[in-house]
């Protein structure tokens, strides 16, 4: 059914982004609620929120979502007046409404009704207030009831297939990403000669929409060339109900196509068409100020009487113009350099007078003007992290939830600004992380009991700044990692022998649940599940260039820290020369240069190493390493060290050229990965440098060194 609203396309997109916003904060302050219980302000927030989508969905003619803002409205107002008290099933019957608004909302973008049953929610809220019924069991009249159930039952996807609890976790990953969440079924004619080929042309369609999180059949049933002519999947994308299906219909004997939002799909009943609110609870159009409270005359007047006028001193930018803008910035600084270059060969091969003074001052200008251009655009593109922390308590109460567990759930931080591209890639690992401490990480009631713990277990999400970088630590109070079962699984699975395994401490052993081989295990259960998909995290986080460490105390607690650059466009680097070539070092990096004689360098275990304030330092030879060249070394060696955490390596390079700033440069898909390097920058000459890749010369050393030392 194709729905129409009164405002215009213009009006359409401001109430868009302004319900974004408010279904957002609803989203947190009812988490919050439930946390922080009556609360005024809280209360005075979230029922504001409310009162702002009813009215302006109502002046755009979007009669469902005002009516079911408008039932929770009231249900607010009863809260912020004390005559209802905040309770568990109070906050999932609003959490559902919620997740339900979300689906409505989006229907001012596909123009179609969702499915979203307003009724039975309304009622199920009336209920509640009505006096305290279980909103889970409460319903409508059973005779009205009845076409709509028979209705749904004909027109839902009847998916055979299942969402485990691993799916959920996909499907909780893709909506933190923006992505929507259908049930798609596909039938093909019976008549179709290869079925198979048929169903991947199905698959190949999907993925260039978006993501398949589950399919049945899977990727290799469909190889084996099964006679299957029914295609299922759980799919999440940006696109909407009408682009999967405009996609699907163009492939040949495709007799039936059913699309249908996740949470449509799983509901018994089919909503129906609202009746239009009264003009009496009209409110102002999307964007107006003035706010009204139509729910409570009885309670004091909402300072909602006085209009809100304030200037805007915000403005939306599209993110690819942020992104034009850095790329711009980037071939300033890169100029600037050339520019400072030309002047220093000028004012030396040259007799220019004043005229040196004159470029050497316009020079400098042009520089500074590019500094401070440079660091406004690294503060536009700088976000605070909490776009991703306040998505997170919700995620963490429903996995509770679930788990039938009790979990406190604390963050801080929330302020710290990180470049966006890194905000990006950190949401994945983060849901990863605290899906297996709530999971896995946090024990079963009677556990806690038995240890002496409090019912409710804890995790703790917090993020601060440590020089140039950001520091994202979570933690859990719950049973610890058992690193001596960790290094008999990965014994048990061949990953590492018993020798290798022996040598191993605590800190080394946890490390192993990076590994994709450990992430299957199942059947010891206090590592089951400590392992699902950290492979997978530990790729995301080294793609930013971060590092991820575990510490643990058996029966006590889990940590995990994740240390990563502040941006990825711009940095500080020290050049250095290695035969003829120019290779940038990142200057975070850095600890110290230092030059040592020859004759100092050692050898253990075949690989060469020097002794640095009584500490043994593994070296590498740059050159050798990226240039293939046995070159004469000089008597006196320059060396250049770089650590990440507690483990440090000395670079030997053939000299030192100076401190630049640089822009990174991708090297794409033209020379393939290449180890050591992360990327390129162009220099003030308008030559090329590599830039070299520290954590991955610091692991690949640190695994040779312990490879040496178990051998």
């Amino acid at each position: 059914m194709t729905l129409e609203f009164d405002g215009s396309q213009e009006e359409i997109e401001l109430f868009l982004q302004e319900s974004d916003e408010l279904i957002q904060t609803l989203d947190e302050d009812i988490v919050r609620l439930e946390k922080e219980g009556s609360e005024v302000e809280l209360l005075q927030e979230i029922f504001r929120a409310a009162h702002t989508l009813k009215g302006s969905s109502g002046m755009l003619g979007h009669s469902r979502m005002a009516k079911l803002t408008h039932t929770m409205e009231s249900l607010f107002d009863k809260l912020r007046k004390g005559e209802m008290a905040v309770a568990v099933d109070l906050i999932d019957l609003l959490l559902e409404a919620l997740d339900a608004i979300k689906l409505i909302n989006n229907e001012l973008v596909t123009k179609k009704e969702s499915g979203v049953d307003v009724d039975s929610l309304v009622v199920k809220i009336e209920a509640f207030m009505g006096g305290g019924a279980d909103p889970t069991k409460a319903k409508g009249n059973p005779k009205k009831d009845e076409p709509k159930k028979a209705k749904a039952e004909e027109e839902k996807p009847k998916t055979s297939i299942i969402a485990t609890e691993e799916d959920e976790g996909a499907i909780a990953q893709a909506e933190i990403k923006g992505e929507k969440i259908f049930m798609v079924k596909v039938v093909l004619s019976g008549d179709c000669p290869m079925p198979a080929v048929r169903l991947f042309q199905v698959v190949e369609e999907l993925r260039s929409l978006g993501e398949i999180i589950k399919s049945s059949p899977t990727d290799a049933e469909l190889e084996e060339g099964k006679e299957i002519f029914e295609f299922n999947a759980i799919f999440g994308t940006e696109g909407d109900h009408d682009r999967i299906e405009s996609a699907l219909k163009l492939i040949s004997e495709v007799i039936k196509i059913e699309v249908a939002a996740k949470e449509t799909a799983e509901e018994e009943a089919e909503g129906s068409k609202d009746d239009a609110i009264s003009a009496g609870e009209q409110a102002p159009k999307t964007g107006a100020a003035l706010e009204v409270d139509s729910a409570s005359s009885a309670g004091p007047p909402e300072e909602a009487a006085v209009p809100k006028t304030a200037p805007t001193k915000t403005v939306r930018v599209d993110i690819e113009r942020l992104d034009n803008l850095m790329n711009l910035v980037g071939e300033l600084v890169i100029n600037k350099t050339r520019l400072l270059r030309i002047g220093y060969e000028l004012q030396e091969n040259y007799e220019l007078g004043e005229l040196s003074s004159d470029l050497n001052a316009t020079t400098a200008l042009v520089g500074q003007i590019t500094n401070d251009l440079q660091e406004e655009i690294m503060k536009a593109r700088m976000l605070p992290i909490d776009q991703i922390f306040n998505k997170l308590p919700r995620l963490v109460r429903d996995l509770a939830r679930k788990a039938g567990k009790q979990v406190n759930f604390d963050m801080s931080g929330k302020d710290t600004e990180l470049d966006r591209t890194v905000i990006e890639e950190i949401g994945d690992p983060l849901i990863h992380i605290l899906r297996n401490a709530v999971d896995h990480g946090i024990e079963e009631l009677k556990e806690r009991e038995k240890a002496g713990k409090p019912a409710e277990g804890r995790v703790f999400l917090a993020a601060r700044h440590e020089e140039s970088h950001i520091v994202i630590e979570i933690k859990d109070d719950g049973r610890g990692i058992d690193a001596d079962k960790l290094k008999n699984k990965a014994v048990e699975k061949g990953i590492i022998d018993r020798t290798e395994a022996d040598r191993m401490d605590d800190k080394e052993a946890y490390k192993l649940i990076f590994l994709s081989g450990l992430s299957t295990a199942k059947t010891v259960t206090d590592i089951s599940g400590r392992g699902v998909g950290m492979d997978v995290v530990m790729n995301n986080i080294k793609k930013i260039n971060g590092r991820l460490d575990i510490e643990s105390k058996l029966g006590k607690w889990t940590k995990f820290l994740i240390k990563i650059p502040l941006t990825l466009a711009i940095v500080d680097a020290l050049l250095v020369l290695l035969g003829s070539r120019t290779y940038a070092i990142p200057l975070n990096s850095v600890k110290e240069v230092f030059r040592m004689d020859k004759s100092e360098v050692r050898f253990a275990a075949g690989e060469e190493k020097a002794l640095l304030r009584g500490r043994v330092l593994p070296l590498v030879k740059l050159r050798q390493l990226f240039e293939g060249e046995d070159c004469e070394e000089e008597e006196e060696l320059q060396v250049v060290v770089v650590g990440f955490g507690d483990i440090n390596v000395g670079l030997i390079v053939d000299s030192l050229v100076s401190k630049q700033e640089i822009v990174i440069k991708s090297l794409g898909n033209f020379l393939g990965e290449m180890d050591g390097i992360s990327g390129a920058t162009i220099l003030g000459d308008g030559m090329v440098a590599l830039i070299v890749d520290v954590i991955n010369l610091i692991s690949r050393t640190d695994k040779k060194v312990k490879q040496a030392t178990a051998g």
